[in-house]
């Protein structure tokens, strides 16, 4: 090759455009210069979807390249084709479901006319085709099939329609009551509600949708009134009385279903505002289907201690302020914090600042101007049935400003161990209002959870939104256990009248300011909020979930709102990859409008070793053997052929008192490939294939995964032990759950813990030799090339499988010196 023969030229696929050695400036060099971009593909673009949809299709239809390359898939072929019957039948078969008309033939053949029966009008399209309609004869259509006129055949057709009467009067009759007795009013869809009239009686507002009683009683007047060309006898014959009688008992038992859910909902409103006591009174009201008040739902205004239990209502301190104001020190400025309110009682810090509120041994009078949710809300908020398969939702019934304090998030508070116990049950049923209260850094473990699965007041059902317009605070009064505040909702926009309220189920209270930070150590800037209710379950899932289990359950964010997708404007572009339909447009985009990624070129070369292999095969001679192959990414720089490298950490050993022991490989780059294309370099991007001096069993079987690639001397340290900063997630993700059953919960990492840590290639052990807050101290079991500052991926045994839980950044850690055995 080229590069062995120390041209420095590429010399085969003279197709292609060559490259030089000699001529090479890296300062110059971009990723869509000739000699890189015909040879080596630089710019990475992922495919997503499910298995055998298609997107092996796509990357042949786009690059010409089959990406399917294993013999048992080739052989299989899994993409699926739908034959022209097929088609037929599904057309056919929406057409039917949707009530349309089937495509009129054209002019030159005109289809068959039937002498007693005509297509529905355009009045009735979208109802169901199984419904029979008596045909009115129209002698303005002038044509048949055989192209005479239809005056000349006016005494054959009704001769014939005399004689087929009999024989389709009974299908008609029987088809027709079938019908109104086989639909029932869908009233997930019809809208009843009560009059303002004193006769108390109930009307039915219909919206579009399947068929309602409203449109039933439409058709049923036009067949009475359909007395022309003969058709009354007929008309008569059809028992219409009959269909009257089905749909007056379909109205009285959808009227009385009413009744009584009306007075459930009455009962559970005057049972809430008994309860509230002079606030601004709760109403209810559904108007979207006949769904009464939730069971076993109890309504309360302030915390539920659980067992086990006890929320302190005693302050051991209060301000001494006769009237409180941003000068004095009151309750708030005990630790140097500005007063949290406006003079108007708006909320002015950010979310994650804690409020200490003046409580019951200050000498200020309830109105002061630090006591703002003690007072309790001033709101009037109204409990509706949503629309949109969300269940029940909270609207307020009054503009509300910005910064006002809403409602509290109230419920029953019980220690993390019973949260636990009830997070399984809730998560066999398939619903949990969850709310952990994780404030005080100096406590690893959340102490206590508010559960507002049964007891609550209307912040349960206040719906999730990505785009929402309250936000949760942390609010201290009589009660100053750090790790018990209450949890205030303050609106952060302004809400206008009758829009609903929501707030972020899977928020994390902002981060303050540094200068707010320092001011109070003893708080943790964190709210962690798991709350889900029966129509809303576990968020972050939803992207995880298999198709068939979101098809069974639909999980997927409701909220509308426009930052609730990251792919929120995403062009689309249809196309048919094994039809080449539109190919080019989707060529164009890729190439026009997605940018070219940022590549650093200039600095010294370092790649990623994801494969190795020996290339020589069994009973090749000595003077044919060839050195290792190394298979990775290049993350920075350019790779030329001829240069010196390093591999670290290399060969790992111990010596003889137990230490680790990392001795890097010292080779020489003899050859490049990208695919099946020569180089004499490689720049970032792509998969490539390196060819070396290194001895041959050294990269077998893939034996250098894991390890860094690079310019000699210009590698990153090797490290035994990583101090890191860590996230993890609320719950496990990729775990096969039954239903509508969430993840389980994950942990906190605990001391001599057994992780698997992820650190680019390399997949290794890792004990936990410390932790705090969110810093751990990991030793690992083999040692690893990396810098500060890079990512790492945390997983935990579960069930026999090592399951995602957290990520994390290097922050430090100890390192050992590699021994250079190289002269």
């Amino acid at each position: 090759m080229g590069g062995e023969e120390g041209l420095g030229v590429t010399t085969g696929q003279p197709n292609l455009c060559k490259q030089n050695l000699s001529k090479l400036d890296v300062n110059t060099l971009t990723a869509l210069s000739r000699e890189v971009i015909s040879r080596q593909a630089t710019i990475n673009i992922g495919t997503i979807g499910h298995v055998a949809h298609g997107k092996s299709t796509i990357v042949k239809a786009i690059s010409g390249v089959q990406t399917v390359r294993f013999k048992n898939e080739l052989e299989r072929n899994i993409t699926i084709k739908l034959d022209p019957h097929a088609v037929d039948s599904t057309r056919r078969e929406e057409e039917e479901n949707l009530g349309y008309t089937s495509k009129m033939s054209s002019m030159q053949e005109k289809r068959p006319a039937s002498p007693g029966y005509v297509q529905p009008s355009t009045k009735h399209r979208k109802l169901d085709k199984k419904f029979v309609f008596p045909r009115k004869i129209d002698h303005d259509d002038s044509y048949y099939r055989d192209g005479k006129s239809r005056n000349n055949n006016l005494s054959s057709n009704n001769a014939l329609f005399k004689q087929n009467r009999e024989e389709k009067q009974t299908v008609n009759s029987k088809k027709s009551l079938n019908y109104f007795n086989s639909h029932e009013a869908s009233m997930g869809n019809a809208r009843l509600s009560k009059s303002n009239t004193d006769t108390g009686k109930y009307q039915i507002d219909c919206n579009l949708g399947n068929i309602k009683l409203k449109e039933l009683r439409v058709i049923l007047e036009d067949i009475k009134h359909d007395t022309k060309n003969g058709l009354k006898t007929l008309i008569l014959d059809t028992n219409l009385w009959e269909v009257e009688k089905i749909l007056a008992k379909k109205e009285l038992k959808v009227v009385e279903s009413r009744k009584k859910q009306l007075k459930s909902l009455e009962d559970w409103e005057n049972e809430m505002n008994s309860i509230t006591k002079g606030k601004p009174l709760i109403q209810v009201e559904n108007m979207v289907d006949l769904e009464g008040a939730p069971q076993d739902f109890y309504y309360i205004e302030d915390y539920l201690p659980g067992n086990g239990v006890i929320i302190p209502n005693d302050p051991p301190i209060g301000c001494e302020c006769k009237t409180c104001n941003f000068k004095t020190k009151c309750c708030f400025a005990q630790d140097g914090r500005l007063c949290p309110y406006t003079l108007t009682c708006k909320i002015r810090v950010p979310p994650g600042t804690p409020i200490y509120e003046c409580n019951k041994r200050c000498i200020c009078d309830i109105n002061c101007i630090n006591r703002v949710v003690q007072r309790g809300t001033e709101m009037k908020l109204c409990i509706f049935r949503t629309a949109n398969g969300r269940g029940w939702g909270v609207k307020t019934l009054q503009a509300i400003k910005k910064g006002s304090f809403v409602t509290q998030y109230v419920g029953e508070v019980i220690t993390s161990e019973e949260a636990e116990k009830r997070g399984k049950e809730y998560d066999a049923a398939g619903r949990t209002y969850l709310f952990d209260l994780d404030y005080n850094e100096f406590e690893e473990q959340c102490p206590y959870t508010v559960d507002a699965a049964m007891y609550g007041n209307i912040s349960h059902f206040i719906n999730h939104s990505c785009d929402p317009n309250l936000s949760v605070y942390g609010v201290w009064i009589n009660c100053l256990d750090p790790n018990l505040p209450k949890l205030a909702l303050f609106a952060t926009k302004d809400i206008r009248q009758n829009e609903e309220i929501t707030f972020d189920y899977t928020c994390q209270s902002s981060k303050n300011s540094e200068n707010s930070i320092k001011q109070d150590a003893s708080m943790k800037e964190n709210l962690d909020i798991n709350i889900n209710s029966e129509f809303q379950e576990e968020l972050k899932l939803c992207a995880e979930m298999p198709e068939s289990d979101l098809s069974k359950n639909k999980t997927l964010c409701k909220c509308g709102a426009h930052s609730c997708t990251v792919a929120e404007g995403a062009p689309v572009i249809p196309i048919s990859a094994q039809l080449k339909y539109n190919i080019e447009v989707l060529c164009e985009y890729i190439t026009k409008k997605i940018p070219i990624p940022l590549r650093d070129f200039t600095s010294e070369p370092r790649l990623i070793v994801i494969r190795s292999f020996d290339v020589n095969k069994p009973g090749c001679e000595v003077d044919d053997l060839k050195g290792g192959v190394a298979g990775g990414s290049i993350l920075r720089g350019v790779l030329k052929v001829g240069m010196e490298i390093e591999v670290r950490p290399g060969l790992v050993s111990k010596d003889n008192e137990g230490k680790l022991t990392c001795r890097p490989i010292f080779s020489r780059i003899v050859s490049l490939f990208a695919e099946q294309n020569e180089l004499q370099f490689a720049v970032p991007g792509g998969l490539i294939g390196v060819g070396t001096k290194i001895e041959p069993t050294l990269c077998r079987a893939d034996r250098l995964v894991g390890q860094i690639l690079g310019a000699v001397g210009a590698l990153p340290k090797i490290f035994i032990e990583l101090e890191i900063s860590y996230y993890l997630l609320k719950r496990l993700l990729g775990v096969r759950t039954e239903g509508d059953k969430k993840g389980a919960r994950v942990p906190k990492l605990s001391r001599n813990e057994v992780l698997l840590v992820n650190i680019g290639s390399l997949s290794t052990g890792g004990r936990v030799l410390a932790t705090r807050v969110d810093l751990a101290k990991i030793s690992l079991t083999n040692p690893v090339c990396t810098e500060i500052d890079e990512k790492i991926a945390l997983s935990r045994r579960v069930e026999k499988h090592w399951r995602l839980i957290g990520w994390g950044q290097i922050c430090g850690g100890q390192t050992i010196e590699p021994v250079i055995d190289r002269k």
